[in-house]
């Protein structure tokens, strides 16, 4: 018999089983072991790839694979999530849905991907070395155009409430490219890791879609008969629109660190910054994976809205915040698994981009709720005012600082988005939830 889980202050004592079974957690937690789970092998693939190629090379490649995953961000326009939001009820209309966001998606990857190439020496004078010639732009541009596909199948598998084959594909996909690692270093010791983290990515698409439209739609269309809604095209794409400003804002602050640190103080200050950063992405999934699952399932029931969005804040920081502590007095030690300066030039910066992983839960809670009520200006704010504290922040910071610098530029601008986001209309909903959730907590005694 599993036994309850006991939750203080007079809120409810649900059952583990229970727990697990709500399609709001249960989605959540996939989505959260993907996200664990190749943050993980993510860890030990850049840790085999400081050990094994230079400081000079490991801070290339992770700048080469930023700017692929902004250019990619960039082409998806947010159609990633508008798949999260409008597949809930999209009914036998979901494959045209999802089609037209490949479509589209993968027309402005070429755009951005051969601009990008051919112009980046202007762009990012640093890597002006490392992408040259017309085949490296032509490979990096499959790249940006594989990583799109790859991004929008899983708010697909979100969008219809199967995240839970996101971490069977994402952790296949990571033990791959830990093999191609260890086998590429002799054949390509310049573009070694980055080829390896793409290629897994490229050959996930095919096999990964097949499953969606031959075995996944069709379970989606009959379990959605009768909650379906037509598809009205012109609120999708002012949808897109709208969101799509808040996006560029979520990849100016996401993906342009490692490339303005590669700039503003070089390619071995950022391979010293990108491991502290890649480890405390696993902070921030958390509250963004439960948020993702709050958005599919305020969209499929939105009177429940409320009620959700106060079990995803406490279930946050439930998770959360041990985790930090534990990252914070494991910080050298972790470092160090990638070589001694790793750890004495980053543990300050990991502690501090692990304290921001608090203030970031309301953010990504706000960001959740405004999208399923199509509030895209709350979107674009509150990613605009963060992007705009840290980039500022980190481009003052990083000569008199170091990278350090932009660990307390990220916690003063999550400082700053959190208490945007706690509003009248925010903390109202909160109350609202929490009656609720006391409710429901009465009926089950």
């Amino acid at each position: 018999m599993l036994k309850s889980l006991n939750v203080r202050h007079g809120l409810p004592q649900v059952t583990l089983l229970a727990h697990l079974q709500s399609p709001l957690f249960r989605n959540a937690y996939a989505l959260l072991l993907s996200g664990l789970t190749s943050s993980a092998l993510g860890m030990v693939y850049w840790m085999l790839a400081a050990r094994t190629y230079s400081t000079e090379i490991v801070g290339l490649s992770s700048a080469a694979i930023s700017a692929m995953m902004l250019l990619s961000g960039l082409a998806q326009m947010s159609m990633n999530n508008a798949l999260i939001r409008f597949l809930a009820r999209a009914g036998a209309k979901s494959a045209q849905l999802i089609l037209v966001c490949y479509l589209v998606a993968g027309l402005l990857t070429a755009v951005a991907g051969v601009g990008y190439g051919a112009n980046v020496a202007y762009w990012t004078p640093a890597l002006a070395t490392y992408l040259q010639g017309w085949q490296s732009i032509l490979l990096f541009t499959l790249s940006v155009g594989g990583w799109t596909l790859y991004v929008l199948q899983d708010s697909v598998l979100a969008g219809l409430r199967q995240s839970v084959w996101v971490p069977v594909e994402n952790t296949i996909g990571a033990v791959l490219k830990l093999v191609m690692l260890l086998a590429l270093p002799a054949l390509m010791p310049i573009y070694g890791i980055y080829v390896a983290w793409m290629v897994p990515v490229v050959l996930s698409v095919p096999p990964v879609n097949y499953f969606i439209f031959r075995r996944l739609l069709p379970i989606h269309i009959q379990a959605t008969a009768t909650t379906a809604r037509p598809l009205v095209w012109s609120q999708i794409v002012n949808y897109v629109l709208g969101n799509t400003l808040g996006t560029l804002f979520y990849l100016g602050y996401s993906t342009m660190l490692p490339i303005l640190v590669t700039t503003r103080a070089g390619a071995s200050a950022n391979a010293y910054f990108y491991m502290p950063w890649m480890l405390s992405t696993a902070l921030v999934l958390v509250a963004r994976n439960l948020t993702t699952s709050l958005t599919v399932e305020g969209a499929h029931n939105e009177e429940k809205l409320s009620l959700y969005c106060f079990r995803v804040l406490r279930q946050s920081f439930l998770l959360v915040t041990p985790l930090v502590g534990l990252l914070w007095i494991g910080a050298p030690y972790l470092l160090h698994l990638f070589g001694a300066d790793y750890a004495a030039e980053g543990t300050t910066l990991l502690r501090l981009l692990a304290l921001s992983a608090l203030p970031n839960i309301f953010m990504m809670l706000y960001l959740s709720v405004a999208r399923v009520q199509n509030n895209t200006t709350g979107v674009v704010v509150i990613q605009g005012v963060l992007c705009l504290v840290l980039l500022t922040l980190s481009y003052f910071f990083l000569p008199t600082m170091g990278i350090t610098g932009v660990g307390w530029a990220l916690l003063i601008g999550q400082s700053v988005t959190a208490s945007l986001t706690l509003g009248s209309t925010m903390r109202s909903l909160l109350r609202q939830g929490y009656q609720l959730h006391r409710s429901a907590a009465k009926h089950h005694e």
